[in-house]
């Protein structure tokens, strides 16, 4: 969501503007150790962030095509003239491959690499699964059907689910089920217990829907389980 980075770029904004403005830079002033701690971000901090990206991958259950692992290579490549060029003092020369790297990076990892990760896309995976439940029946007797989640209120899940999304506790869901019948009810495995229970005082008996969606709440900054309930 916009709003995880957006602090970030007023400052960056600033840093350009004075890079872009300066007729010549130089690292001379600044001594030999800040000269070598300069070229040692500037490697160190896109080769992390590359090994971030592949670990991210295992971990979400995504994968690296042949094209993302191209475009990765020549992104190392690039880094490493943006270092040569920083090291031997050319640095505003060194700063068209660094910002070619950035660019190219961030185009493999949001175009080709994140939206593989399964368990990162929680949300989606979740509207899909509810679409997929009101597609049979008995909810194809309905003429519209409400969802009601449990536990997880993530801010994607709004987005996506518009106005027909209700967040609410165990209570709260079981009397949408006990009234209305056209609900999906989406409960985190922490919240289970209390929901069925809350059932059970209400004299209904139900049972999760096929297997639960498993993925990672990025608020909350762990893995999750959603299990359905109609």
């Amino acid at each position: 969501l916009p709003h995880y980075i957006l602090p970030l770029t007023p400052p960056l904004a600033l840093l350009v503007a004075w890079a872009i403005c300066q007729p010549t830079i130089s690292l001379q002033p600044w001594g030999r150790f800040k000269k070598c701690l300069s070229v040692l971000l500037l490697g160190v901090i896109p080769c992390f962030l590359v090994i971030a990206i592949l670990v991210g991958t295992i971990t979400f259950g995504g994968q690296v095509s042949w094209m993302a692992w191209t475009l990765l290579s020549i992104t190392v490549l690039l880094m490493a003239v943006a270092v040569n060029q920083v090291w031997r003092g050319k640095v505003f020369q060194g700063s068209w491959p660094s910002a070619a790297a950035a660019s190219l990076l961030s185009l493999t990892f949001f175009g080709l690499i994140q939206p593989t990760w399964t368990s990162f896309h929680l949300s989606h995976n979740v509207i899909e699964r509810t679409e997929d439940m009101a597609r049979h029946a008995p909810l194809n007797a309905c003429s519209s059907i409400t969802r009601a989640v449990v536990g997880y209120g993530e801010p994607s899940l709004v987005f996506l689910a518009g106005k027909d999304l209700v967040l609410t506790m165990p209570e709260g869901a079981a009397d949408m089920i006990s009234r209305m019948p056209c609900t999906i009810v989406m409960v985190e495995a922490q919240k289970i217990r209390e929901f069925q229970q809350a059932l059970l005082e209400r004299n209904i008996v139900k049972k999760p829907q096929d297997e639960p969606v498993r993925g990672y709440n990025l608020g909350k900054g762990r893995f999750v389980e959603l299990y359905f309930f109609m």
